[in-house]
């Protein structure tokens, strides 16, 4: 691909044939970013002591889709101790989640305690998508 894109006499056209990258051309918008049918889907695997494996999906109108949507930067990923939260400023953010797993670990101290999570895509301006529905876990001790 390199030598493809070096080479003098390889024109624009010739890259959108052999669907390349074609220089100055923007490659995703955000006008794409998460569009109302489309929104993260978590579940999360309590099965490791003091730990939450976060499997995050792409979930749309037609089902659930491994992924993540086009224009995405990854998943914002929100938690709250306790009773599911009435408002956003109730929530803290964890961390961004590039990938279909985001692990949490916790101190021994929070064994046992119940942990709201909910997640919303995020473009690589800052644009976010709508949240997720609202998953529940207990951190096991």
């Amino acid at each position: 691909m390199r030598q493809l894109q070096g080479w003098r006499v390889t024109t624009d056209a010739d890259r959108e044939a052999m669907h390349i990258t074609v220089r100055g051309q923007a490659v995703v918008s955000d006008t794409d970013l998460a569009p109302a049918d489309c929104k993260p889907s978590v579940t999360v695997d309590i099965s490791n002591r003091l730990k939450h494996i976060l499997k995050i999906q792409n979930q749309t109108n037609a089902g659930v889709k491994s992924g993540r949507p086009g224009g995405v930067r990854g998943a914002q990923v929100w938690r709250k101790y306790g009773a599911t939260p009435e408002a956003d400023a109730e929530m803290e953010m964890v961390g961004v989640a590039s990938r279909t797993q985001f692990v949490i670990e916790y101190p021994i101290e929070e064994g046992g305690k119940q942990v709201q999570y909910m997640l919303r895509w995020v473009g690589a301006n800052g644009s976010k998508g709508p949240w997720s529905e609202t998953e529940s876990a207990t951190i096991a001790a």
